[in-house]
């Protein structure tokens, strides 16, 4: 990733099979990370995502089994002083077994969990570190109270699993239904 910004990951439990649900239920947040180092440029490498070429997650053990959608995001804020945050997503399917009794929260649906004028995206990297607004929910750890989940539930993935940690949609499948929209630049603001 070559743009400052923060990497966030969603999941949405599939009322059947995650091959045919299309995204249009409840998501949560599983995993966020913003600034590693606020010495470095606010501009670039302060960011935990710079040069990356995935985005590295673990699904809480208490996640209930069940077939899933993961959406992981990065998102550019080099633009969003003007109001031109860039939005990169995919999305891959997940079989979650041997999991929990967790109930994931906070949810949101999408499109609809990211406003315009979220500070998020009207945020400036220029002149210097400051705090980020991380946007969304708060992460979902799975364990009441804790800001930490110990173990990892077992994940069987399908083909499209290459695509969970990916930031790039080129070459891979519409995993995800197809009115699930995925867009690189979108300046026509829907999320």
């Amino acid at each position: 990733m070559q743009h400052p910004g923060p990497a966030l990951v969603y999941m949405s439990k599939a009322p059947g099979t995650a091959k045919q649900y299309q995204g249009d239920g409840e998501w949560f947040k599983i995993h966020q990370e913003s600034v590693c180092d606020k010495n470095k440029d606010f501009t670039k490498d302060a960011w935990c995502t710079w040069d990356k070429d995935r985005i590295e997650f673990t699904i809480p053990a208490s996640l209930p089994d069940g077939e899933y959608l993961i959406r992981p995001e990065h998102i550019g804020v080099h633009g969003a002083h003007v109001g031109q945050a860039e939005f990169y997503n995919t999305c891959a399917q997940v079989k979650v077994v041997g999991g929990g009794n967790g109930t994931p929260g906070p949810t949101v649906r999408f499109p609809g969990a990211y406003k315009k004028d979220d500070p998020s995206f009207n945020f400036s990297i220029y002149n210097g570190y400051k705090d980020y607004p991380m946007p969304g929910p708060e992460v979902w750890t799975g364990a009441s109270g804790s800001s930490s989940a110990s173990e990892v539930a077992s994940v069987n993935a399908t083909a499209a699993a290459t695509a969970i940690a990916t930031t790039s949609n080129e070459g891979h499948e519409d995993t995800c239904g197809s009115h699930y929209v995925r867009r690189a630049h979108p300046r026509a603001f829907s999320y």
